[in-house]
């Protein structure tokens, strides 16, 4: 009975450090056609403002040299970047105290040899934007990706992207308000609604006896029945992208009256409209 104990305080013991080291590592792997693409980060979850480690290793694992392709001089082959949407895009990331690299606009090729392997390991300070003042990146799930481009280009053949993308966490008591929040905040400005509104479908086109009609630019412009139905279902493009720490809301109607153009900025911590210009 007593070594039965024993038997198991050791296997529960062995199955918690299993645990434990699984909770720590965070890896994902692809094989195809004789390339093997892992892709790691130190961690799954991470503290506001804890650097991530992120290690991406290709090797040949068949027993023929595979060509690959870069398509700048000077880059490396693994290009690997992390996806900020929808504060902004994807981010390119770089090694830990990176400098800049002389880059040729040319594209180049190289060879794998068999069983070699090529290791890159790049580093997130979890900073979103390269402009002077990155803002922070708030909590929530970012994808990690990496790029390794099988074979060499030609007129006649272009290199196979083989990519693996790995999601982190970021977890903190940081809170800011939605892409979809702040859009909302936007269309509750009166004046931006009403702006909305009178570019939309209904308001941009009309009907007089057998003739339809649609407003462009201030004008109304005969049209056929096809198009007017068409037109009915007519809303302004809008996009919503993080600068500066700041929400931006911008609309664009091609349709219906000057301005074509609104842009409205939210304050991303409180969802309160900071201003809002036309163009």
């Amino acid at each position: 009975m007593h070594k039965f104990l024993v038997r198991l305080l050791l296997l529960l013991a062995l199955l918690l450090s299993l645990v434990a080291c699984g909770g720590k590592g965070n890896t994902v792997e692809v094989i195809r056609d004789g390339v093997r693409l892992e892709l790691t980060t130190d961690q799954h979850i991470y503290e506001p403002g804890q650097l991530v480690v992120i290690t991406a290793t290709v090797e040949n694992i068949s027993s023929s040299p595979i060509r690959y392709t870069v398509y700048n001089g000077g880059d490396p082959p693994l290009a690997i970047s992390v996806d900020t949407a929808p504060f902004a895009g994807r981010q390119c990331l770089q090694e830990k105290g990176f400098q800049g690299r002389l880059v040729v606009n040319a594209i180049t090729s190289a060879t794998l040899h068999p069983q070699q392997s090529i290791i890159r390991r790049v580093v997130w300070d979890q900073r979103i934007g390269t402009s002077p003042d990155p803002i922070p990146a708030p909590s929530g799930h970012y994808p990690i990706q990496v790029q390794f481009l099988v074979g060499e280009y030609s007129k006649y053949h272009r290199p196979q992207p083989l990519t693996l993308t790995l999601g982190i966490e970021i977890h903190g008591t940081d809170k800011i308000i939605t892409a979809a929040q702040a859009y909302s905040a936007a269309l509750q400005v009166a004046d931006v609604r009403a702006w909305y509104d009178k570019h939309s479908g209904r308001n941009l086109v009309k009907e007089e006896g057998s003739s339809y009609y649609l407003l462009f630019d201030g004008d109304w412009l005969e049209i056929s029945q096809p198009l007017c139905h068409e037109y009915l279902e007519y809303l302004p493009l809008s996009d919503v992208l993080m600068t500066e720490y700041t929400w931006e809301v911008q609309f664009l109607a091609q349709m219906g009256p000057p301005p074509h153009e609104i842009c409205v900025r939210v304050d991303p911590a409180t969802g309160r409209v900071l201003e809002w210009t036309s163009e």
